[in-house]
């Protein structure tokens, strides 16, 4: 079965976007050291991160990059299951 490289970097970019989208919100309603601490209890850990004040640009740019990441890792992710599906 072939995969569309396009539409598989579309499909996981735009989930990471989504993902990131929703975190920036936790983050500017103030939900997000919460969840931070939550998360971090579940794996075990300590020494929680502080949230920093939340900015409109900073969340904008992690979106981007997230956008960006996501349709690398969908088209290589896709491009890989092709070139290995031919043998």
């Amino acid at each position: 079965m072939k995969i569309n490289s396009n539409t598989a970097g579309l499909s996981l970019g735009s989930l990471f976007g989504i993902m990131h989208l929703v975190w920036i919100a936790l983050v500017g309603v103030g939900a997000g050291q919460p969840v931070a601490n939550w998360s971090y209890g579940m794996h075990f850990m300590s020494g929680m991160p502080q949230m920093m004040g939340f900015g409109l640009g900073t969340g904008i740019f992690g979106i981007i990059l997230a956008l960006v990441a996501g349709y690398i890792i969908g088209y290589a992710f896709a491009a890989l299951w092709n070139y290995f599906d031919k043998k």
